[in-house]
Parts: structure tokens; sequence; C-alpha cells
């Protein structure tokens, strides 16, 4: 896993891009780490993701057996995960909010809106938990099902998670 600072709207999803950008135009943003896991970038990931998906459009497997092996596949690459960036960010006097910034979420042709989990008040002991939460939810069946329906595949369907720093506020709002 690694901590992306800067980067392009394509390899880190609209939420955690737009952050960034906040961030490096000055903008008050609480404070923020973006994180994307190097299993998504080894040929061997994408031949397991070609080889699912074939499965499952050639009737091998259903929505549900799919999103259980990839769920089940997800779970043993996180567990292969270098953890230490997330772990050297860490403040340990706070609580998080863990959110996914999926590369094909908040698209101009698809949104994902709803669809992948976010973790709040998560504490420094629960972080990593939670950001496996937020993972795994990339291969829910309703994620899935709307994936196929956009037209995209599975490789193209990566999760970075976007920890922050949990506010306590009065009011809140969206910035465009």
């Amino acid at each position: 896993m690694k901590r992306i600072k800067q980067t392009g709207l394509d390899q880190v999803g609209g939420k955690a891009y737009h952050l960034l950008k906040m961030q490096a135009a000055g903008l008050p943003v609480p404070d923020f780490a973006v994180f994307a896991f190097d299993f998504f970038q080894k040929s061997a990931s994408s031949a397991d993701l070609e080889w699912m998906e074939a499965a499952y459009r050639s009737g091998e497997l259903d929505l549900s057996q799919l999103s259980q092996q990839l769920q089940d596949w997800a779970r043993e690459q996180f567990a292969q995960e270098d953890l230490t960036a997330a772990e050297n960010w860490i403040q340990q006097d706070c609580r998080f909010a863990v959110r996914s910034s999926a590369t094909i979420e908040d698209g101009k042709a698809s949104s994902f809106a709803g669809q992948f989990e976010s973790q709040l008040n998560v504490k420094p002991d629960g972080l990593k938990e939670a950001i496996q939460a937020t993972l795994l939810s990339l291969y829910q069946e309703s994620a899935l099902g709307y994936l196929f329906e956009q037209g995209l595949s599975l490789k193209q369907a990566q999760m970075i998670c976007l920890v922050q720093v949990m506010q306590e506020g009065d009011l809140s709002g969206i910035y465009f």
C-alpha cells in the first residue's frame, strides 16, 4: 500500500482527486491521506480478475458467486499488503473517516453512488479493518451488477481508500 500525494483523476477516483486539488489550492480541508493498494498493479492480479470475469460472463459463476470469489481473493491480497504507509500516517489522538474513492467512482458516465462502504468514527486500532471493509465493498453484488451494467470490466475497477480525520461539526455541506 502506498500513499498518494498527487495524481490524475483516473488513478484515484473523484473524491480523492478533488480533495488533493483543494488541498493544493490551499483550501481548508481536514487532514487526510490517500492510499492505493499495490496488488492492483500486479500482472497476476490482472490475470485473476480477467479469469473471474470470464467465468461470470460465460455463466460458470453467477453474480453472487463472483462477488464471493472476488471478496475472498481481495481478503488474501489485502493480507499481503504492507500497511506501513498508513500506519506511519495515523494520528493516535483522533478518529477517522475511511471513504472509498474508486477509479470508476464519481465519473462522467457512472457515479456508483451509494455502492461502496464508508466507515466513520474509526479509532486508530480499527483502521486496518475499516480499510479492508472499504476495499471489499468494491466487490459487493450491487456494485458488481452496476459495474457490468455500465459496460466496465473488473480490471478497470480499483479501490483507493481515503482516510480523513473526523471533524465534529454543527453543519456540513458539499463544495463544488
